[in-house]
């Protein structure tokens, strides 16, 4: 090798080997797109009924009690007086699993 380009060729893009960086598990991370985007159409304090989560997510009623209940057994949503909101796990910074 007299040259740095065959250096570089021989060595690789730097980084090309490294296996990329995670953080933690979260539970949100296997949600499909729709499940997350009525996740995020959750309040976080106060509830929310389904008609307004339809209209902040995007998708329609059937989707988004679709969602809520499996949100709800996933520990990530919780049924209040006033509709649906975040429950404390969802609000922690992605809940890790």
């Amino acid at each position: 090798m007299t040259r740095a380009g065959e250096v570089i060729e021989e060595v690789g893009a730097i980084g090309e080997l490294a296996l990329p960086l995670q953080g933690p598990a979260r539970r949100r991370d296997h949600l499909d797109a729709t499940t997350r985007r009525v996740l995020e159409a959750v309040p976080v304090r106060r509830g929310a009924g389904p008609a307004s989560i339809v209209v902040v997510a995007g998708v329609d009623a059937t989707t988004v009690g679709r969602c809520l209940g499996a949100l709800w057994a996933e520990g990530l949503v919780e049924r209040v007086t006033s509709g649906w909101r975040l429950t404390a796990a969802a609000r922690g910074s992605g809940a890790p699993q």
